[in-house]
Formats: C-alpha cells, sequence, structure tokens
C-alpha cells in the first residue's frame, strides 16, 4: 500500500499544486465516506467466522448478501453527495479554493464513485474470506491492487499532462481487478 502511494504521490508532484490539493481534498473526503464500507467488510469477517465455526454455513451467505444489501444503499446515497455536492465539500477542506481545484476535486469523484459497487464486493468477500480462514486470496489481492495501482499511473508518470483523471483511475482499478479475484475464487 505505502509503495501504490508513494507511487501516486510522485505523479501528482508532477502535475501541480492545483492537482495535489485537489487529489488530497477529494481523497480525504473519500476516506470519512467509505468507512463504512470498511466497517461492513470487518463485521463479515466477524460474522462469518462466528457462523462457520458454529456450521451455520447458510447464514454466512445469507449475511454476505445482507450486508452487500445495506453497503449497495449507502454507497448509492454517499455517491449522489460527493458527485453533485463535492465542490462545496473541497471547499470545507480548502477554504476559498480555486475554480480548478473544485472542478478536479469533483472530476475525482466522477471518475471512482461508478466504481463503488466493486470496492463494497470486495471489502465484504476479502473480510469474509479471511473469516473463513482463507487469507491466501486477499493476499494476494492485495500484491495485485499494487502492480494495478502503479500500472495505472504509468501514463501520468510518462506524460504528467494527463491531469487528475489518471491518479484518480488508480483506485477504481484495484477495486475491480480485486473483486474479480475474490469472485473468482469463491
Amino acid at each position: 500500500m505505502a509503495l501504490g502511494s508513494i507511487t501516486i504521490q510522485v505523479a501528482l508532484n508532477q502535475m501541480g499544486s492545483s492537482v495535489v490539493a485537489a487529489y488530497t481534498a477529494a481523497q480525504r473526503i473519500e476516506q470519512l465516506a467509505m468507512l463504512p464500507f470498511v466497517s461492513f467488510g470487518i463485521a463479515m469477517g466477524t460474522y462469518s467466522a462466528q457462523n462457520f465455526g458454529a456450521g451455520l454455513h447458510g447464514r454466512v451467505w445469507q449475511g454476505v448478501r445482507q450486508a452487500a444489501f445495506m453497503s449497495f444503499a449507502y454507497g448509492l446515497a454517499i455517491g449522489l453527495v460527493l458527485v453533485f455536492l463535492s465542490p462545496l465539500l473541497v471547499d470545507a477542506f480548502i477554504k476559498d479554493a480555486p475554480a480548478d481545484v473544485l472542478r478536479m476535486g469533483q472530476q475525482y469523484f466522477w471518475v471512482t464513485v461508478p466504481f463503488y459497487p466493486a470496492l463494497i464486493l470486495l471489502f465484504i468477500y476479502r473480510y469474509t474470506l479471511q473469516g473463513l480462514g482463507h487469507s491466501l486470496v486477499p493476499t494476494i489481492a492485495g500484491f495485485i491492487e499494487l502492480g494495478m495501482r502503479i500500472a495505472s499511473l504509468l501514463p501520468s508518470l510518462l506524460r504528467p499532462c494527463s491531469g487528475t483523471r489518471a491518479c484518480s483511475s488508480a483506485i477504481p482499478w484495484r477495486g475491480w481487478v480485486l473483486s474479480r479475484c475474490l469472485l473468482w475464487r469463491t
């Protein structure tokens, strides 16, 4: 994770202070918005371990479906807020932010929010698999995530004028790739 973040920061630094400011503000906002996604995943780890240990395998998958439904409902609501109110949210983090920073912050969410369903499944499946005792798949998926994060930034490293779309596109790719790996395994 740290290597991927360093790679993103190198690419951002080449694009100027406005891009860095927009990305940083958008990342902070997104981190807050995504806390429930992570919480549902962590809850599924404990829930699946307890029910698997008790021999109630059907309850594990029932819990996966219910956690996914609740996460999707929250994801839809927060996604709409992030996409349509992002200029206000970015401005809350950067008082009197220039118009280009607000625009790039909103652009970040237009690129990342459509991938929230994949990210939701990623969190739920990753923690469920860990709760079931299958830690190898999430570990391998973490390495794939790192590779995809770096690969998705190569165009912006080679051609710095790519802008914030290149940096924000590193985030959705990891969700898509990891969810595919986890779905394949389960």
